[in-house]
Parts: structure tokens; C-alpha cells; sequence
């Protein structure tokens, strides 16, 4: 309609009314529109949203009528929204509506005002559309669906109202009136506002339908809703009406949603050919290729590309998706740079027409998934994958890092909505790893951590965790805080509780270890291990799960052996309470019973069934399982130990190891101080006979002076004092209590030596024996090796009564709660 037209007479009179169909295209842009209006669309965007307010603001100020007026005012509001669609300038949505809401609450505006209600919906509409691009370029963010299906119910239902109020004028504009003032704009208009409104809710549906996954049961129930809406437009019009063509457009979209999509498509055919606009063509050729390509059937579609005009961002976007659907056919060896052509067209779209356009094209980028074709065909896999990686490599070849890392997040985003596990994995651990190089430990790690929580199921998810943990150790390690450390035993925590036989839980296990034995943490770590090997064992009984068991329960032992003698009671009777190992219980009661009899020597009272317990588990070392190697050679040291406390050593029969033993060090440390304690309650004649039946020799001191316990380095002493002479652990003892001067098994050790020299120093080991006795509680482990160690040294004199008083009298005041100790003392005072 042209500008003569804009100011309609009335029985000779001039009134001014609006006609709605010059305001243009509302969505799919075939609507026919006037010069003016097209050239304000145009400068907007060319990125002249603001010279064409101007120009808007002067026509406003030149008007003479309030029609006129009127109509500028609505071009202000369409022009407005039309800056926020494209400009990336989402408040002037507001602007338009003040427009809008200024107008029409002023009464002296009443014949206008149905005008501005469609305006007002229209710019609603804009917005939508804006939101509905950006949700599909990212269709993780849900609230952005929400968003745009609650602007279309609320289209609608202003939509509707604003039918029932142009009803209501109807009969008013039917009625003769004054020609100076009528009182309702001319009922040919208000029929035509009426359809165009139709025309406007059909458009609206239409981005309902697109909200919903392809063949889903909500898209077919909007595309139905679509398509009944239109008919009943179509069938109350005819073809003058010159609008139709772009309802028929909206139509055909939705039929191809539906069980009539050869109909839909072969309207959209012919209107590419037929359209009276150049839009119209445009927007119907595009709809065609989208299905055709979606359809396999890119050659057809590549056949419509000319029916879009040049220049025009719908071509790129057809161009991007053709290109998609023929990946099935291009070869291998060129199928990346293929790719990186796909993505560099993608990215052109929103260099060349802005944040709108180019969220379509990342729309078709982001969710085209190629691994299945339309028609069943094989097609590459992963495609949606390959493009994400490929413009994620350009961006970082041209330094844009941050650019980057939104492409592969919105990446990850789109592949968790789709329940697309390795996909989405893949990309955490690509976007995880460049946050990593980027100094970014923490962030890396609680990106990759929340992935793979989400994808626990997925073969890939416990060495993704297990990066996601290496990640969190670098950032502690760089800034040692609390709150990185505590972040860091979350996920090894939950490394181990998740996936307790995945083989990439072994490292994660590693460094639990040294993290919390750092901390003086080992019963925590313990009860951690000795957890996840019970899970481990109840989850598979295959052999490698079986594998993975052994392997912990080795790395639990050894851990064990690193303790204190005084807590490893504690870890014991933890473990104790969960020694049910599923298929692999007997390993874990074996290797409990190992435990215990290192827990407290020489206070176990069931010390000879638990022996014989992991004797029949770990028996001779040719037979067991390869991992278990290190618990068969423990349970040999055991052994050796039991004989050393038996006493008989005529009869201890010295079974030698199967080459080298395979103990981890701090079993073989254990074992070894566990050997120097026992043969240091034998009778001085005997220690030495011991040590050698035992193979303690200068290798096994030297090892244990490696280790910096107080205990250790105190069986190192007793070992130099065997293999050399008494005077030699008396001097070294001596010195290392100046290191460690209230160390009470250090003591007793100077105790035992100075017995061992004899002479005046049996009387220096009675005294530091009663500082022992006295600093000690009464029944504890050193408090009766003290008590032993004065019986010892009254039967060094030769004083066997004095001995057996001693005896009697502390059995009298303090027997023994052990069997064993109290079948000692009692053999003495008998």
C-alpha cells in the first residue's frame, strides 16, 4: 500500500486510518510493505537503528494529522524491536513497549488503538523470536524454551483479546457518522487488522512448534494446533488478500511437521517459484532445502539455493546446511577440511549480520547430528563433535581463547541436554584441559568432575574423573589453600566410592595416599581403601576386577605397615567391621588376619588361628595370584616372627623366599621392626642366634635408618648391636635419644641393650625399665615388655628368686588381661 493510501476519505472526508498491511514482514518475511518502511528495515540492519529514530522523530514532528502521527508512531515501536532482534540490544524491546503502552493508554487515541495493540504484540513476537534463535544455538539453557513458550501464550491471549475488542467495534464502524468526527476507523480496515491479527497468532505458533524436538509429541501437538489456526484463516480469505501467501508459507511449515509433509513441501515448492515477493521466494526456498537436506536429499536442495537472492543471510544459512547434509558423501581424508569450511561459513553469518543470524547458524552447527540419516543411510559420526572441535582450533589459531572455550562450553551444554555422554565428555575434557593451560586448575576440575558425575555410567567416566582429579592436585599444588585441598578429596573421595574396579581409579588411589598421609590422615585413607576394595570385589568377579582387589588390598597393607605400632589397632578394628568381600572375602579376612597379628605384638590372643588364616589364603608364593605375591611374602615374615616368639630355635625351620622378597618397603620395615621387638624379648643369649636364623642383616639396618620413625631407626640400632656388639647400639641409641628424648619404645630398646652389655649396666636397664613401668599405662604392651625386661635382667644376676617374686608380686597387684604374657609371667613365678 502506498502512501496515498495511508489517508483514506470517507464520504468525501478525510480520516486518517491506519491500513495494517503496510507494517511489513512479522516473521517469515513475506509480507508486502511500503517503500518508507522497507528503507527503515534496511537501515536497521545496516547497523542504523539510530539515524532511522531520527528520521522517524522529524516525520513525527512534520505530521499534521493524528493518523499520521499515529502511523509514525507505530513505525517507531516496529523500528525499536527491530533494533533489539538485530542490533544485540535487548532493552529497546522495553522501549517499544512504552511506545505502545503510552499510546493506547491515552482515550483520545481510541480509534488508533487496536493499532498498537497488534504493535504491542508484534514487538512481543520480536523478542520471542530473538530468544527462540538463541535457545536452539544453545539448547541446554531450558530457560530460554520457557521463555519463549511463555511469550507465545501470552501473543496469544493478547491476540485473542484484541480479536474480541475489534468485534466489538465493528458494528460501530458499520453505522453512518458525522464527517468531522467518526468514531471507529472504517470497517474495511478493521476486517483487514482482524486477519493480520490471525496472521500474527499463526506466526507465533509457529516458533512454539520449532521450541520441541523434531517428531516429539509436543511439536506434532503444535504443528497440529498450527495448522488448524491457519486453515481457518485460509478458508475466511481469498486471494486478494495480500498476505496470504506468507500464511500458505506458515501453513506448509507446519505440514511438514506432520503426517502431510509432501503437501507442505510442495507448496513451499511452488511458492519458490511463484511468490509474488521476492520474500516470499526467499523464505519458501529456504523452508524446501532445510527439509530436503534433513530428508538426504542435498542435491535437490542445492537445486533451490538460487531461488534465495545474494547477500541475504537465509542463503548462507541454506548454503551451511547443505553443506552438512552432503558430509555423507564426502571422503575421508577430506571430511576435515570440509569441516573447517562449514565452521568458517558459520562464523560469517554472525560476523556479516550480527548476534541473530549467527545464532541461527550456530543453531545448525551445534545441533545437526549426522550419525543417523534421515532415510537409515550411514553417515560420518560424531559431526556435531567434529565442527565444535574444528571452530574451537580456529579460535584458538587466531588467539581468540575466551571464544573458544564458550563455543566448546555451549558445546558441553547441548551434548548433556541430548544425554550425548561421550560427546559431552569429550568436549569437558577438551575445554578442561585448555582451562588448564590457561592456569585455570580449579575451574577445569569442577567442569570435568560435573560431566562425568552426570555420565557415571559411561565407560569413559572414571578416567575423565581421574583427570578431573589431577587437575584439582595442580591447583592445589600451585596455591596450597584448604579450601583446594578439601575440593581435591571430594573427588578422590568420590573417584574411589564411584568407580572402586575402574583401572584409572589405581593413580587416583596413589595419591589419596600421599595427600592424607601429609596430613596425618592415614585412618582416613585406610577406611577409604579397605571401602573401595569391598565395593570393587562386590561389583565384578571377573579377573581383572579381581586384579584391581588384590592391587588395593596390597596398597591397604602397606599403608598399614606405615603406621604407628599405637594406631594400627584402630584401623584394624575398622576394617574389621566390613571384612565381608563379596567374592574375594577370604583375601580380605587373610589380610585382616595379617593385620591384627602386626596390630599389637605380643598382646594378639588369637594370634596362632589368625596365622593359620592367611597362611591357607597366601599359601606358598609359586601359588597365589601375581599381585598377591607381596602378601605371600608378608605372610612368610609372619612366620618368621611366630617362630621368634614360639622360642624354639632348634626347631625353627627357615623357609627361604622365592628370590627377592616382593614386599612393599613399609611391610618390609614392619616386618623387620616387628622381628628386632620379638627377638628383643628373647634371653640375651639367644638374640644374636635369632637375628641370623632370621636374615636381619647390615642391608636390613641400613633400611630402616632410612626411615625417619623414632621406632625404626630403634630396631636399626638393636640389628647393629647383634651383627657387631652391644656397645655400638648403646652409642647410637644413646644419640638418638637426644632426638627423641620422652620416646618410650626407645627407652626400652636402651633398656634392652644395657642387659645385653651386662655388669653395672643391668642396673642402668632397671632403671630406665622402671621409668618405663612407671610412665606407662598398667597391662599396655610397654608397660609389661618393661615389666619383662626387670625379670630378665633378676635372671642375668643369677637372683632366679628375686625373679620370681617380682613376678609373683606384679601378678598378684596387675595380672595380665593376655593369655600369652600371663603364661610368661606365670612360668617365672612358678
Amino acid at each position: 500500500m502506498q502512501f496515498s493510501q495511508w489517508l483514506i476519505c470517507r464520504n468525501g472526508a478525510l480520516t486518517g486510518c491506519l491500513a495494517i498491511a503496510i507494517l511489513g514482514w512479522p516473521g517469515l518475511q513475506a509480507r508486502a510493505e511500503d517503500p518508507e518502511l522497507f528503507a527503515l528495515r534496511q537501515m536497521v540492519k545496516a547497523d542504523l537503528g539510530d539515524a532511522a529514530l531520527r528520521y522517524i522523530d522529524a516525520r513525527q514532528k512534520l505530521a499534521s494529522e493524528d493518523d499520521i502521527r499515529a502511523l509514525w508512531t507505530q513505525r517507531r515501536a516496529e523500528t525499536l524491536a527491530q533494533i533489539g532482534l538485530y542490533s544485540s540490544r535487548p532493552d529497546e524491546y522495553a522501549r517499544a513497549n512504552d511506545v505502545c503502552e503510552e499510546f493506547t493508554s491515552n482515550p483520545n487515541n481510541r480509534r488508533r488503538i487496536p493499532w498498537l495493540k497488534w504493535q504491542q504484540a508484534r514487538g512481543y513476537f520480536l523478542r520471542a523470536q530473538s530468544d527462540l534463535a538463541a535457545y536452539l544455538a544453545a539448547p541446554a539453557d531450558k530457560s530460554r524454551a520457557q521463555d519463549v513458550l511463555a511469550a507465545v501464550r501470552r501473543i496469544v491471549e493478547d491476540l485473542e483479546d484484541l480479536d474480541a475488542d475489534i468485534a466489538s467495534r465493528l458494528p460501530i464502524a458499520a453505522r453512518p457518522v458525522s464527517r468531522d468526527e467518526p468514531l471507529e476507523a472504517p470497517i474495511k480496515q478493521l476486517h483487514s487488522l482482524q486477519v493480520d491479527t490471525s496472521l500474527l497468532k499463526c506466526e507465533s505458533l509457529w516458533l512454539r512448534v520449532q521450541v520441541y524436538p523434531p517428531d516429539s509429541k509436543d511439536r506434532i501437538a503444535a504443528a497440529t494446533l498450527l495448522t488448524d489456526t491457519a486453515q481457518e484463516v485460509l478458508d475466511r480469505t481469498d486471494a486478494s488478500w495480500p498476505n496470504r501467501e506468507q500464511l500458505l508459507t506458515i501453513y506448509a511449515a507446519g505440514q511438514l511437521q506432520l503426517a502431510a509433509a509432501r503437501d507442505g513441501l510442495t507448496t513451499l515448492l511452488r511458492l519458490s517459484r511463484e511468490g509474488a515477493s521476492d520474500q516470499t521466494r526467499s523464505e519458501c526456498a529456504r523452508l524446501a532445502i532445510s527439509h530436503l537436506c534433513a530428508s538426504d536429499q542435498p542435491s535437490r536442495a542445492r537445486a533451490l539455493l538460487s531461488r534465495i537472492p545474494d547477500r541475504q543471510a537465509t542463503k548462507l544459512l541454506a548454503e551451511v546446511e547443505i553443506r552438512l547434509a552432503e558430509l555423507a558423501s564426502v571422503p575421508v581424508e577430506a571430511r576435515q577440511q570440509r569441516l573447517s569450511e562449514i565452521v568458517t561459513l558459520g562464523r560469517s553469518v554472525r560476523e556479516r549480520f550480527g548476534a541473530y543470524w549467527g545464532n541461527r547458524a550456530d543453531a545448525l552447527l551445534v545441533r545437526r547430528d549426522l550419525g543417523t540419516s534421515a532415510s537409515g543411510a550411514s553417515a560420518p559420526p560424531n559431526t556435531a563433535l567434529d565442527l565444535l572441535e574444528v571452530e574451537a582450533k580456529q579460535l584458538l589459531a587466531a588467539g581468540q581463547t575466551a571464544e573458544a572455550m564458550r563455543v566448546l562450553r555451549e558445546g558441553i551444554q547441548a551434548e548433556i541436554a541430548a544425554e550425548n555422554s561421550g560427546n559431552a565428555l569429550s568436549l569437558a575434557s577438551r575445554l578442561a584441559t585448555l582451562m588448564a593451560a590457561e592456569q585455570d586448575y580449579t575451574a577445569a576440575a569442577q567442569l570435568l568432575a560435573e560431566t562425568t558425575i552426570h555420565f557415571a555410567q559411561s565407560e569413559e567416566a572414571p578416567e575423565k574423573h581421574a583427570l578431573a582429579v589431577a587437575f584439582a592436585l595442580r591447583g592445589f599444588q600451585g596455591e596450597p589453600t584448604d579450601s583446594a585441598r578439601a575440593a581435591a578429596e571430594k573427588l578422590m573421595f568420590a573417584q574411589l566410592e564411584m568407580w572402586p574396579s575402574a583401572p584409572a581409579s589405581s593413580p587416583v588411589v596413589d595419591w589419596f595416599k600421599e595427600i592424607m598421609f601429609a596430613q596425618n590422615r592415614a585412618e582416613e585413607f585406610l577406611a577409604a581403601l579397605w571401602a573401595k576394595a569391598i565395593n570393587a570385589s562386590a561389583a565384578s568377579d571377573s579377573e581383572a576386577a579381581n586384579d584391581i582387589v588384590y592391587q588395593d588390598l596390597v596398597t591397604w597393607m602397606d599403608a598399614f605397615c606405615s603406621l604407628p605400632v599405637a594406631q594400627r589397632t584402630s584401623a584394624v578394628d575398622a576394617a574389621a567391621e566390613s571384612a565381608d568381600g563379596g567374592p574375594s572375602r577370604e583375601t580380605f579376612k587373610a589380610t585382616l588376619a595379617i593385620a591384627q597379628l602386626l596390630a599389637d605384638w605380643p598382646g594378639e590372643r588369637r594370634r596362632a588361628e589368625r596365622y593359620r588364616t592367611a597362611a591357607k589364603q597366601f599359601k606358598s608364593p609359586a601359588s597365589v595370584n601375581t599381585h598377591l605375591q607381596p602378601m605371600a611374602d608378608l605372610t612368610e615374615a609372619v612366620r618368621r616372627i611366630e617362630g621368634i616368639r614360639g622360642g624354639d630355635l632348634s626347631g625353627f625351620r627357615q623357609t627361604k623366599l622365592s628370590g627377592s622378597s616382593s614386599q612393599t618397603v613399609a611391610m618390609t620395615h614392619a616386618t623387620t621392626v616387628a622381628m628386632v621387638e620379638a627377638i628383643a624379648l628373647r634371653p640375651v643369649k639367644e638374640r644374636i642366634a635369632w637375628a641370623k636364623a632370621v636374615d636381619l642383616t647390615h642391608e636390613s639396618e641400613l633400611a630402616l635408618k632410612e626411615v625417619a620413625s623414632s621406632t625404626a631407626q630403634s630396631a636399626a640400632c638393636r640389628i647393629a648391636g647383634w651383627l657387631e656388639s652391644p656397645k655400638t647400639a648403646l652409642e647410637q641409641l644413646t644419640d638418638l635419644r637426644k632426638r627423641f628424648p620422652r620416646d618410650a619404645a626407645l627407652i626400652l630398646h636402651l633398656s634392652g641393650v644395657a642387659a645385653e652389655i651386662g655388669g653395672n649396666q643391668i642396673d642402668v636397664s632397671d632403671k630406665l625399665a622402671s621409668i618405663l613401668i612407671q610412665n606407662t599405662k598398667p597391662n599396655s604392651s610397654l608397660h609389661l615388655k618393661g615389666r619383662w625386661q626387670r625379670l630378665l635382667n633378676f635372671q642375668a644376676r643369677g637372683d632366679s628368686a628375686g625373679a620370681r617374686q617380682e613376678a609373683e608380686y606384679f601378678l598378684a597387684v596387675s595380672p595380665p588381661d593376655d593369655p600369652v604374657w600371663l603364661a610368661r609371667f606365670e612360668s617365672i613365678a612358678n
